[in-house]
């Protein structure tokens, strides 16, 4: 069974975990989850630009990920960064992904990190399969030693901020200091108190 910790609140957790939990006791066939190397690097990239065109290409919250994903190599397969994703059961090409690394990447030292590129093609949606990537996302996240997650979001997207609430992520505006400029980003979200969460499932997501 899923076990919550005491820091989630109760009502909105619970609606993310019983919905994991039924979503991965109706997915005996579902594609399990994998880690990225370097032969996914071209794919991967492509089905996080697919999805991004859909959001404004202008705001500032998803200026990052652009640059970010013309090098997964190099953001992804350092130490204490992890990318994560799901293929169609049918063609085998990535239709989901979602990735954990240190916040603006400063050093993992000070246990503040974030969760990336948290993609799902639009035909594939509503099916759990970014709920159980953020799920492998959380548990990674606390094995790797991060204390405080963050998580940004556009605007537009209306039901994944949803689904970051129900996971235990709550909405922010004023970002740690970064060489002593305070920038306030009101699409970012923080899970704190990561270490004391409690992961548990009967089955691997």
């Amino acid at each position: 069974m899923i076990q919550e910790g005491s820091l989630m609140g109760k009502s909105s957790s619970t609606v993310f975990y019983n919905e994991l939990e039924r979503s991965l006791q109706s997915c005996n066939s579902s594609p399990p989850i994998e880690e990225f190397s370097k032969e996914h690097s071209e794919k991967l990239m492509n089905l996080i630009q697919k999805n991004m065109k859909e959001f404004d290409h202008g705001e500032k919250t998803l200026s990052t990920t652009y640059r970010r994903i013309k090098n997964l190599e190099t953001q992804y397969l350092k130490k204490g960064h992890i990318l994560f994703f799901i293929r169609d059961t049918l063609s085998g090409e990535p239709i989901a992904c979602a990735g954990v690394g240190s916040f603006q990447n400063i050093p993992i030292t000070e246990k503040i990190g974030e969760i990336r590129d948290l993609v799902v093609l639009e035909r594939y949606r509503n099916k759990g399969l970014g709920r159980r990537l953020l799920y492998s996302c959380l548990r990674e996240a606390q094995k790797l030693g991060y204390k405080r997650l963050y998580l940004e979001a556009s605007k537009q997207m209306t039901v994944a901020r949803k689904l970051f609430i129900q996971a235990g992520f709550e909405p922010v505006q004023e970002l740690p200091r970064k060489n002593g400029i305070s920038e306030n980003m009101p699409y970012y979200y923080l899970f704190q108190d990561l270490q004391m969460k409690k992961f548990s499932l009967e089955k691997n997501s």
